[in-house]
């Protein structure tokens, strides 16, 4: 017996032997034709079962993916979204070495790691889709495939499945003998109900084949995904074939370095990552569209001046108040809007943009395996959007300056206190401490000397980029921290 015999058949047999007894028992005088008829249906009521009872556990929650040896597969696979490419860079490095890394749009990957989601209207797609890889039964398969203990496994799980499937076979034919001997024999309410359990397993019979449908195309594209692109060389890619002139001379530095994938790369974020500052125009949007008051924009550029730490203190707590799904809806709607600045008081505040370079040379850091962070003393809620939606850097990998948040009947509401240490001068190392897990730097940037301390970290092997207006800043820099020969130049965009 085939092991999807096995899988099939069993269920259906421990499925009709309840109903042939009641049949037999009502009409033994029919006996030959119930035989005959049972026989030629064993088989399709087993694929039934057997579908529906996928649907049961998918449903439920208990599928192949939560078995351990799965675990370790997500474990070792990583999934990195690069922004600039809209493409998502799979490596299978800890899985199959001979696969590499493959580039595959985002639907592609969606359709092969993901494709259980459910589908949505909107365009924007979370972090936690273009980084999660929820379905690996197809690459478990094609590990397995090649293995000579993958038929023993096959024969094993269809024990485990046939039992399993025999159980839920036996409560729906025992459920269905019921309604057969009730509708057969009884009269009056209970022959309504043994009609209602009949329609009712009917019911759930088509409701689960519906689904095992939708299921089994889902599947299916992931599956021919997988074998199409492992067996042909289209989707793979070498990082030495990533060519970035800008940053030509740091590439070849870096890699020279063995042990590159347990380095990390930090970056500042307004006028670094970004050309402009997502504070400044958040603030001047709030204040455009009259949701933040007592807050006087000219003031705070003078504090800006003459106090930098105050004024982006002051920027943050003036949000006190607001809800988080209100900064996150105006984080991206700056991000979306096409108008140069936003003016308030009399003050044109430019609209970020995302660098193109530094766009280029995170994606060219991720494919190399350098893990990215972004530290910012920008509100944490808008440093994780723009990580995110223009690098391709994880929210857990963005640091901004943090507001401890009350929860009410409006929803989270940012209070005026800050949580420390606030990431600007000396506090932009200490909160990096906290969420790099002592990973050395190997790639630091930054633009003004609030970011000295954080450069500063900058190994003997290291580099730092330093983004400004003309090439002497950088000299004034290797000589301020005494990194001779380690600081790379890259001159400012303008908006």
């Amino acid at each position: 017996m085939t092991h999807e015999m096995f899988r099939m058949l069993i269920p259906g047999l421990i499925f009709w032997t309840p109903v042939f007894c009641v049949l037999f028992a009502s009409m033994p005088d029919k006996l030959p034709i119930i035989g005959s008829l049972l026989a030629a249906t064993v088989l399709p009521t087993g694929w039934f079962l057997y579908s529906g009872y996928r649907v049961f556990l998918f449903k439920c929650g208990k599928t192949y993916e939560q078995k351990t040896f799965i675990a370790m597969l997500r474990d070792r696979l990583k999934a990195v979204y690069v922004p600039y490419y809209k493409e998502v860079i799979v490596d299978f490095a800890g899985v199959r070495p001979d696969f590499g890394k493959w580039r595959m749009d985002i639907n592609t990957f969606l359709e092969t790691f993901n494709p259980f989601r459910k589908r949505t209207t909107n365009e924007r797609i979370d972090e936690h889709v273009l980084t999660s890889i929820p379905f690996l039964e197809p690459l478990s398969d094609l590990y397995m495939f090649q293995e000579e203990s993958y038929d023993y496994a096959r024969s094993i799980a269809s024990i485990r499945y046939g039992i399993n499937c025999s159980l839920f076979s036996f409560i729906f034919g025992f459920t269905a003998a019921v309604g057969i001997y009730l509708w057969l024999e009884a009269t009056g309410f209970w022959k309504l109900l043994g009609g209602g359990l009949l329609l009712t397993i009917l019911f759930m019979t088509v409701y689960m084949l519906w689904q095992r449908g939708v299921y089994a195309s889902a599947e299916y594209n992931a599956r021919l995904n997988l074998i199409t692109l492992s067996r042909f060389g289209f989707a793979k890619m070498k990082v030495d074939q990533v060519k970035i002139t800008e940053f030509e001379d740091i590439l070849v530095s870096l890699r020279k370095i063995d042990d590159l994938e347990s380095r990390i790369a930090v970056f500042d974020l307004d006028n670094t990552l970004l050309i402009g500052d997502i504070q400044g125009a958040l603030l001047a949007k709030l204040l455009f569209e009259r949701k933040i008051r007592n807050f006087c924009f000219s003031d705070y550029t003078q504090i800006l001046e003459e106090d930098i730490t105050r004024a982006y203190k002051m920027a943050v707590q003036a949000l006190a108040g607001l809800k988080v799904s209100t900064i996150e809806k105006m984080t991206r709607s700056i991000l979306s809007d096409l108008s140069p600045c936003v003016r308030v008081e009399d003050i044109e505040v430019p609209i970020p943009r995302p660098h193109p370079a530094m766009q280029r040379l995170v994606a060219c850091l991720q494919l190399m395996g350098i893990e990215c962070f972004v530290v910012s003393a920008s509100n944490q809620t808008s440093v994780e959007i723009c990580s995110w939606e223009f690098f391709g850097i994880p929210s857990r990998n963005a640091i901004g300056m943090k507001s401890k948040i009350r929860s009410g009947w409006r929803g989270r509401i940012f209070t005026s206190e800050l949580e420390e240490p606030a990431p600007i001068f000396d506090g932009k190392p200490q909160a990096l401490a906290r969420r790099a897990d002592d990973k050395k730097p190997v790639l630091l940037a930054g633009d003004s000397t609030s970011d000295y301390p954080l450069l500063s970290l900058c190994p003997q092997d290291g580099k730092v980029l330093w983004v400004g207006t003309t090439a002497s800043q950088a000299k004034v820099v290797e000589k301020d921290l005494n990194l001779a020969g380690q600081v790379e130049f890259l001159k400012r965009d303008s908006l």
